[in-house]
């Protein structure tokens, strides 16, 4: 009963720590806004840096590859000038390999990565074979930096064995990178003037991020709000939790995704599904709902003009299927190379040269060919699979679910972008393997703290 007791002071005093540093990030969001709009590069980094020191001793993992996860929603706008267009976030991500891999071997913390990392390692390396016969060479050589990064970071990644504890960080520090990105990036930034036909987006300078990247983004973190939600036990935790959520929800639907809204609906399905106590969830769902009479009219106009017919093509992405269907057959089995779909979209006559096929089965089918697309689907069912095994009766239970629907998320956002070597859609990967071998593994901490309220549905 002692240890019981001990162990569930340990998980209040984790959820109170992320709570403050929520509140931390939502109190200084104004203050960062000003710095970024201010173009104040060094203070920004020098207060980053001053801030992240005591952490740095203490959780040395968490706090770096919890700084690459913080700061995906700030990846299209967050570019080192002086590196030739290179992100921080991938800066960071070379980092986090680094140390991880490092602390790994030191602390024998290195295990074997799981089968779906073996699909993931062929989808690559299928990838950079296809170079040899890519129809855009100059275009698929660039793709080679980011597809190696990305692989290099997973690999180490889900080597590498990760206490519940700093499973639960991380997927705080997204949160809370989520709710900043949300309220200083975009909601404060947000031009209501309806002759603009803004959407609302990031931007720094004279950057402007893709609205349906940054909505993207912020999927994940919104997952992990709901998941704090649900564990919090006190009133004012929880109010909290659902202002995080109310942020990042109003932060998405600003960015007037269609996409996005989409796959809300599907991780709101999947929370549903999941969890018994289903009343919280439909709170979840009543402060999103009440959003919505917040929303421009643009956003309705979007929407509606889908369902009437009015734009039915979805701006432009129909024909692009369409076409891109009809280019299959020249393309053969092996694929034209990667990155090379908008190349292969005006070669064969096709008026019109767009930035690629906004569905990432598509594109792969065109430019991997029939063995790029049998990887790619057995790599996202697999991790799926993971990641509904991981809903165990475990404290992070709540965050297990959260990381499912954030994979479930990632694939419906996937029909509707090229979104094969972004970060958004590798991350959960990530999160579900380490996720589902702690569920697995298991330990007093794991399933003696849990609030009987949020168990999970048995046999899920």
């Amino acid at each position: 009963m002692r240890a019981s007791l001990t162990l569930l002071g340990t998980v209040d005093r984790a959820l109170a720590s992320g709570v403050a540093l929520l509140a931390v990030a939502v109190a200084a969001a104004p203050a960062v806004a000003w710095l970024i709009s201010e173009e104040y590069w060094r203070t920004l980094a020098l207060l980053s840096l001053v801030g992240l020191l005591p952490f740095a001793r203490r959780w040395p993992v968490t706090l770096v590859f919890g700084a690459y996860i913080f700061l995906i929603p700030f990846t299209s706008v967050a570019v080192v000038a002086d590196s030739g267009g290179m992100t921080i976030t991938k800066l960071i991500g070379v980092m986090a390999a680094g140390i991880l891999l490092a602390v790994g071997l030191v602390e024998r913390r290195l295990v074997a990565p799981p089968r779906a990392a073996l699909w993931v390692f062929l989808l690559v390396l299928w990838a950079m074979v296809s170079l040899a016969w890519s129809v855009a060479l100059e275009s698929s050589v660039t793709r080679v930096p980011t597809a190696l990064s990305l692989l290099s970071l997973y690999l180490v990644a889900v080597s590498f064995r990760v206490s519940e504890r700093e499973l639960r960080v991380v997927c705080l520090l997204a949160m809370v990178g989520g709710v900043m990105a949300a309220t200083a990036g975009i909601i404060l930034g947000f031009d209501a003037d309806p002759g603009l036909r803004a959407r609302g987006t990031l931007r720094v300078a004279e950057q402007a991020a893709n609205p349906n990247g940054v909505a993207q983004s912020l999927l994940l973190p919104l997952s992990v709000g709901v998941a704090a939600f649900l564990i919090s036990r006190s009133v004012w935790q929880k109010l909290l939790a659902i202002a995080a959520v109310g942020a990042i929800g109003a932060g998405i639907l600003l960015t007037m995704s269609r996409g996005s809204l989409v796959a809300m609906i599907v991780m709101m399905c999947v929370w549903l599904f999941r969890v018994r106590v289903r009343w919280q969830v439909l709170l979840i769902i009543g402060a999103l709902a009440a959003l919505l009479p917040l929303m421009p009219d643009l956003f309705f106009l979007r929407v509606t003009n889908l369902i009437t017919g009015e734009e039915s093509t979805g701006a432009g992405r129909t024909e692009i299927w369409k076409v891109g269907l009809s280019l299959l057959q020249r393309v053969g089995w092996l694929g034209s190379g990667v990155d090379s779909f908008p190349t292969v979209y005006s070669v064969h006559g096709v008026p019109g040269h767009p930035t690629g096929a906004h569905n990432t089965l598509l594109s792969t089918s065109i430019e991997l060919g029939v063995v790029g697309v049998v990887l790619l689907v057995l790599a996202v069912f697999s991790h799926l699979r993971m990641a509904r095994a991981s809903t165990s009766s475990m404290p992070g239970a709540a965050f297990a679910a959260a990381i499912e629907a954030a994979c479930f998320g990632a694939v419906v956002t996937a029909c509707f972008g090229d979104d094969l070597w972004t970060k958004t859609f590798w991350l959960p990967w990530i999160l579900a393997v380490w996720s589902s071998r702690i569920s697995t593994v298991g330990s007093a901490e794991s399933y003696e703290t849990v609030p009987k309220p949020l168990r999970l549905s048995a046999g899920l």
